[in-house]
């Protein structure tokens, strides 16, 4: 199953949108109430094996991270105190500054959120989604995480991933192994195949964004691969919001609006689900709690 697996993901091509709105309200504010409002005064992520180089805005690179050479678009908000923290992961063929224009990560920079766009090492498909908690694509966020917070100390609970086609696997894998960082996950066309499916250590509220039937590339269904995803979440007590635009392989129009909503309703330590009794009803209408 797991070299079916790396075949078909090695295949998988993700494209940009047929629209996108760009504009994001800024002043929309979190319907979710904390639970947990304790201070971090400590580094919580996992220790980085060198020296934290210092951060800039734009492009970081030759950050060295589980023995490679790796670079990143780091955006900053105006305002950095306790910002949340936003990952995008890009599609096969594409790069940072693309998820950035594309799924509007800029627009929630202008909203108060840190953004991180990795760019692919191009060593294991695009991202490295196989190999269980060692995968050098978490490691990076592992180490980015620390680094970051060494540097600008951000809100550790609310940090969230999101990205498309491949980049909407990688969420998906992260879903699976670091939703103990994780306060929500919104990836577009990513999903599981049925076998593949892993628990989640702790519970993560999931946005799913696709676009129906005809949501394939080559004999693989990102359709079939969400129901999968949230019918496992789902039956592991996960808050599942499903959107299918039926648009196909393409993001929607207002994907980015669509995310962001879901992050700022979304932290660690919520008692409940803040959107538990109803969905907001400027999201699209084919948005459901299945």
């Amino acid at each position: 199953m797991n070299g079916f697996w790396i075949l078909l993901v090695g295949s998988l091509l993700g494209c940009g949108p047929e629209a996108t709105d760009p504009d994001l309200g800024a002043d929309e504010e979190d319907s979710g109430g904390l639970a947990d409002t304790t201070v971090v005064t400590e580094n919580p992520y996992s220790p980085y094996s060198g020296t934290c180089p210092t951060f800039t805005e734009g492009e970081n690179s030759n950050f060295v991270s589980a023995d490679l050479e790796r670079t990143f678009e780091l955006r900053l908000p105006e305002n950095l105190d306790d910002a949340p923290l936003v990952f995008g992961w890009h599609w096969l063929g594409g790069n940072a500054n693309q998820v950035l224009a594309w799924l509007e990560l800029e627009d929630m920079v202008d909203s108060g959120a840190i953004v991180v766009a990795p760019e692919s090492t191009g060593l294991s498909s695009e991202w490295d989604i196989m190999s269980g908690q060692s995968s050098i694509d978490a490691t990076l966020m592992d180490d980015v995480l620390f680094c970051l917070w060494e540097q600008y100390q951000f809100d550790t609970r609310r940090v969230y991933t999101t990205g498309m086609s491949a980049g909407g696997l990688m969420s998906t894998y992260l879903i699976a192994y670091r939703s103990e960082v994780l306060a929500a996950a919104a990836p577009f066309s990513g999903g599981v195949y049925a076998n593949y499916y892993v628990t989640p250590d702790v519970p993560i509220p999931v946005m799913l964004i696709w676009g129906g039937p005809s949501d394939t590339y080559g004999s693989f269904s990102f359709d079939v691969a969400n129901q999968d995803l949230s019918a496992g979440l789902q039956q592991d007590g996960h808050f599942v919001v499903e959107c299918d635009h039926d648009g196909g392989h393409t993001l929607p129009w207002g994907a980015g609006d669509m995310a962001w909503q879901f992050f700022q309703a979304h932290s660690q330590g919520q008692d409940e689900a803040p959107w538990a009794d109803g969905l907001p009803a400027d999201l699209p209408t084919y948005c459901k709690i299945p």
